[in-house]
């Protein structure tokens, strides 16, 4: 009875998921065990037990690892002094065409969270990771990761330390603002653990979804933009090709930012927002995303890469100058080193090769 119960309260509690099927028949499994298995008086032979009870370790086993290789995880609280604050913006840019489209009218359209720095004491709801989990799970799994579809369906019971559309912090008369830039097939919420400690240190950090080269964005109305992008582009010229739609993406975003600042609807970031200090930061692709915007926009005024490149038009040799931060993991380094010996390297301001 025990088992039963803990089932059900591990139901109630997290919520059903794929990876706990053995678990949840493990209750099943020991009640058949327990009464299939008496005998009558003799009992069972030591070869019948040894191998029952191999069969049933085994079993025990595999209802253990199968969540934890895959566990509803739960994120590190940010140890800033704010408290955090989420809002998701769906964005229309009215004077560009959507390539990805059919329709000579239909016009690019993007989907922005924001994270920023939210008043003490607020009550609101607590952001899930994924909004519309259904598809981006699916999402995940086979565009991210080439993996069967409900692989990661558990990522949508997971919670983040974000409070839906709380009131901003009036601790700071002006806060400043970063933008996030996902990687290719990527999407906004994949860096949340970073997004939310910049915000409780007094950020207004904006996450795009570079919608269908995205692993999928998820409009207001229920469409949804799945990426036409394949997961394995075979060039750096390849990878050029994607830059400038992401740049002009990033730059609507800046003037959406500013748009913000002179008004908004719920009134939450007017005159709230410092232009004058605003940055980037960005993962693989969207890393060598930072830098063309760190070259072309002169409101970008920082800039973080971490394991991106240098796809686009090439940075002088005399650097960027202003501050930009190229973070290379050990593993990205050492490819980096290896596949491009025989390209020449067209450098960029920290001297590494354009691609990674």
């Amino acid at each position: 009875m025990i088992s039963f119960g803990l089932v059900m309260v591990q139901i109630a509690v997290e919520g059903g998921r794929w990876q706990m099927v053995p678990a949840y028949l493990t209750p099943l499994v020991l009640t058949a065990y327990f009464f299939l298995g008496k005998r009558k008086e003799g009992g069972r032979s030591r070869v019948t037990v040894s191998v029952q009870v191999v069969l049933l370790t085994l079993f025990l086993l595999v209802s253990s690892v199968l969540p934890a290789m895959l566990p509803v995880f739960s994120f590190v609280k940010p140890t800033g002094p704010y408290e955090v604050g989420s809002t998701v913006y769906h964005w229309v840019d009215e004077q560009r065409q959507e390539k990805y489209s059919d329709n000579p009218d239909a016009r690019r359209e993007l989907m922005v969270q924001v994270w920023y720095p939210a008043a003490k004491g607020s009550t609101e709801k607590q952001s899930p990771y994924l909004q519309n989990a259904s598809e981006m799970t699916v999402a995940i799994s086979s565009k991210m990761l080439e993996l069967p579809a409900f692989t990661f369906s558990h990522l949508g019971l997971i919670k983040t330390h974000s409070l839906l559309e709380a009131k901003l912090s009036d601790l700071e008369s002006r806060y400043p603002v970063l933008i996030f830039s996902h990687g290719m097939n990527g999407y906004r919420n994949q860096n949340m653990y970073q997004v939310e400690e910049l915000a409780s240190h007094g950020y207004i950090v904006l996450g795009i979804d570079y919608a269908y080269e995205a692993a999928a964005t998820v409009y207001a109305d229920g469409r949804v933009a799945m990426s036409k992008v394949s997961t394995n582009l075979t060039s750096m010229a390849k990878y050029d090709e994607h830059i400038p739609l992401w740049v002009d993406d990033a730059t609507f975003v800046l003037n959406q930012v500013e748009k913000l600042n002179r008004s908004n609807s719920k009134g939450r970031f007017t005159d709230k927002i410092d232009l004058e200090r605003i940055g980037m930061l960005g993962h693989s692709f969207g890393g060598a995303v930072t830098v063309q915007m760190m070259k072309n926009d002169s409101r970008v005024m920082a800039a973080l890469s971490m394991d991106g490149g240098f796809y686009g038009s090439p940075v002088s040799e005399k650097g960027l100058g202003k501050p930009f931060f190229m973070m290379y993991s050990e593993e990205t380094y050492n490819k980096v080193m290896t596949s491009y010996d025989d390209i020449p390297k067209q450098r960029g301001g920290g001297g590494e090769p354009r691609g990674v």
